[in-house]
């Protein structure tokens, strides 16, 4: 009778393809951000530390997904997950968003507009759900499978679908479609570089276009900088294989996209990419390092270093090198910023958190210098990374149910940025009140304006919203 139940929910959920996030890049964040229950900066594979942030794709967008990027946030294996006594769980969650913005373009804070100033409302309705099916078939053996939907585009996808593999606890192998963060900044995933997307345009010698891509589509509809090939939701799957050891561990990745691969039933070889995660961590600091090769991508090697100190501030460091193996970098291609470029680059990154008053007030910022000139495009982001000096910082504070925060993000050399400032009332049990006014500043041409979010291209916002979430 239990069996047949269990396959009478299965078969419904199948039917009915709840969902819950799309693919890539950054966290499970609401319009004002989520309160950080675990803000320690572990350096493991999974980016924990963002949840206060502000999304800026979801502030912007009225039709972007309530949750997002499943590519950077890892089901980490574990013995107790795979040894549990219960040989299926169903998981099931729910968040619809509505509400009001008004806004405008042109306006007279940023320098050179071409037109009038424009204003424009409109109303919010968004929802997504989704639906986790977790089957503990023994204890070496375990298949997962994610199912999303959101309106109102109706965006339906599987998610994650992944199989585990226990070796007598001595490594843990997962393969198929699975999310993957390497890196701990809390703005710039520069360092998770399985996210990394191919330029949009990319020739040869002879001037041809060789942008890789599947079935060699590399229009840019919807002009987020990047060939929509690379654009569509949940298209990575992988091989991973994950070696503990006392004082850390080794992982083994091997990774691809659809828009990688011609012929997605015979991929070759040199469609895959390959490289290593290797973490040492004891109590006074965690330092990961690693490294990954495609051959459409730049040769990307990183190393991390973390530590908490006084029990309270928490201090992390990210550096990374880049060299384009084929050399196409020499050609001056980005005319973004204007620079002759080198096939070797680096970038390096500094940041803080610390929390006072038993986390009722939060602090961050971040110092990144990005010395790559292409390759900018993280997936499942719309502002990519910036070449140049980039600084951020966060600021929250809590009464009771009320929490009142700001963000800023900031390009020194293009003189281009965005500020958020929120506003979040958690009135009854499950839903929440949020006002906050996203506001891009400085130069017209500058990244976050070109980048802009918002379908209309509205430079300032006002947005109220009620959001109701809840989950099983």
């Amino acid at each position: 009778m239990k069996k047949s139940l269990l396959w009478i929910i299965y078969l419904l959920a199948l039917c009915n393809v709840f969902p819950q996030q799309d693919d890539d890049t950054l966290n499970l964040q609401d319009l004002l951000g989520q309160e950080n229950n675990d803000s320690s900066l572990s350096g493991e594979n999974e980016n924990e530390t963002n949840e206060d942030l502000i999304d800026l794709d979801d502030l912007f967008n009225s039709n972007q997904d309530v949750q997002t990027d499943t590519e950077n946030q890892d089901d980490s294996l574990s013995v107790d997950s795979l040894v549990s006594q219960n040989p299926f769980e169903l998981s099931a969650n729910f968040s619809m968003q509505g509400g009001y913005g008004w806004g405008g373009k042109n306006l007279p804070h940023l320098p050179g507009a071409d037109a009038a100033e424009e204003y424009e409302d409109l109303t919010l309705l968004k929802m997504a759900s989704a639906l986790t099916l977790d089957f503990r078939i023994s204890p070496e053996l375990r298949v997962l499978q994610k199912y999303s939907m959101s309106f109102p585009n109706f965006d339906t996808q599987v998610t994650e679908f992944f199989m585990d593999y226990n070796v007598h606890d001595k490594l843990y192998m997962r393969f198929g479609r699975q999310n993957l963060t390497w890196g701990i900044s809390r703005y710039y995933p520069f360092t998770n570089l399985s996210a990394r997307l191919p330029d949009q345009d990319d020739y040869d010698d002879t001037g041809a276009d060789i942008t890789p891509g599947f079935d060699g589509v590399q229009d840019d509809v919807n002009g987020d900088g990047v060939p929509d090939d690379y654009s569509e939701d949940a298209d990575s799957y992988s091989m991973k294989f994950n070696l503990p050891m006392s004082t850390g561990g080794l992982e083994l990745l091997f990774f691809t996209r659809n828009a990688f691969v011609e012929n997605l039933d015979a991929p070759t070889s040199d469609e895959v990419g390959y490289g290593f995660n290797y973490n040492f961590a004891v109590p006074l600091f965690d330092f990961s390092c690693g490294t990954f090769y495609h051959k459409q991508l730049n040769w990307r090697s990183f190393y991390t270093f973390n530590t908490t100190l006084l029990d309270r501030l928490e201090f992390y460091h990210e550096a990374l090198m880049s060299y384009d193996l084929e050399g196409d970098d020499i050609t001056p291609l980005n005319y973004e910023t204007g620079l002759t470029l080198d096939p070797l680059d680096f970038s390096v990154n500094a940041g803080f958190y610390v929390d006072f008053f038993d986390k009722k007030m939060e602090l961050s910022g971040e110092y990144f210098y990005c010395g790559e000139e292409t390759e900018l495009a993280i997936k499942g982001r719309t502002v990519p990374l910036i070449w140049g000096h980039n600084v951020s910082g966060y600021i929250s504070y809590k009464w009771g149910k009320l929490k009142v925060s700001t963000q800023l993000q900031y390009n020194i050399n293009q003189n281009s940025g965005v500020v958020l400032p929120g506003l979040q009332i958690n009135l009854l049990p499950k839903m929440s009140l949020n006002l906050s006014v996203p506001t891009i500043f400085g130069v017209r041409d500058g990244a976050y304006y070109l980048h802009n979010p918002d379908e209309l291209n509205r430079e300032a916002l006002i947005l109220f919203t009620v959001k109701i979430s809840g989950g099983i």
